[in-house]
Parts: C-alpha cells; structure tokens; sequence
C-alpha cells in the first residue's frame, strides 16, 4: 500500500471513528481533540498487514491505543468530592463510621502485636532482621545485633531468602509471646 493510499484510509477510519473517540473521552473524562490527535498518530504510523480491510484494521488500532491511553492513566478519587447533585454529601458521608474508626481496644490489640511481632524478630540473626524489614516493610523497626553468631557471615555468603524466611518462622514458632497470642487469637475464632 503506498503513502497516498494509506493517508486516505487513515482519514476515512478517523471519520469512522469520530463517535467513537467522543463517547470514549466522555465516559472517562478525557480531552476528545487530544484523543483524536493521538489515534491519528497511531493510525498513521501503523503498518497494515496484507489481506485485511485497512479501514476496519485502523479502526482497531485506534481502539487498542484507547484502551492504553486509558491504563496508563492513574485515577483519583477525593471523599470530599460531592457524591450527588446538591452539593452536600460527600464520598466520606456514604462511608460507615465504624470502617473509618477503630476502637481503643482495637488499637491497644494491635499495638501489643506489633510488640510480640518485634521482640521475636529481636530473637533472630541480623541478616534475618534487615530481611524481615525489607520483605514485610517494617518501616518502624530497625534491626539489632543478635546474641547468636551469624554462622553465614563467616562464610562470606548471603544466604537466600527461602533460608531467611525459614529461620524467621522457625524463631517465631518457638516464641512463648508469639505462641501465647496465636492461642488467644485461636481461641477468639
């Protein structure tokens, strides 16, 4: 296919596709004269395989880069944005009080968790700390020199992380706090 007669396929699966971009740019919020703009690169820089219809093969293309356009934007959504034409709910106002709350109870629960959870990683090598900092994003916890040897640093080998995890659960599953609280939870369920 020359040049001229490419051009002119490409004009006529625009024309095509003109309702389409208009309904497309509506539905997501998007600019129209952008979006057609973008196709009309895509289309023109498309190569048509032999044997198809050109119109219906651009027709596709302009819709495949749609669909990219549209992965490749990232959404946001505000619970102050007003929910409906009135102006006076708001996302936040649909939501239920108790998910946005926790109890003090709740709290106190969690934060003594997070307490066992420490103390036992204290109990493990460093290596297996800074590991369990990184794997599970421990942003709070900073690691501390153990007791016990690290055996691998005289090697002069890191170790891999299936070890390290295992090391981390064989430590966890000896802990009297760690086994006390999984016994509490057991016993709650």
């Amino acid at each position: 296919m020359n040049t001229a007669s490419h051009n002119e396929c490409v004009l006529t699966a625009l024309d095509r596709a003109g309702v389409m971009f208009r309904r497309f740019a509506y539905s997501y919020q998007l600019d129209a004269d952008e979006l057609y703009q973008d196709c009309a690169v895509e289309m023109l820089e498309a190569r048509i395989p032999t044997g198809c219809d050109p119109i219906a093969y651009l027709y596709g293309v302009a819709r495949m880069h749609c669909r990219q356009i549209l992965a490749k934007t990232e959404w946001t959504v505000s619970l102050d944005e007003p929910r409906y034409e009135d102006g006076k709910k708001t996302l936040a106002d649909t939501l239920p009080v108790q998910t946005l709350l926790r109890s003090e109870e709740e709290i106190a629960h969690l934060e003594k968790v997070t307490e066992v959870v420490y103390a036992a990683l204290r109990e493990c090598r460093f290596e297996e700390q800074e590991y369990a900092c990184t794997a599970f994003e421990l942003l709070d916890y900073a690691p501390v020199p153990s007791a016990k040897q690290a055996y691998h640093s005289l090697l002069k080998r890191e170790r891999r992380t299936d070890n390290l995890l295992r090391s981390i659960k064989r430590v966890f599953f000896k802990h009297p706090q760690v086994l006390s609280l999984v016994q509490r939870e057991t016993c709650i369920l």
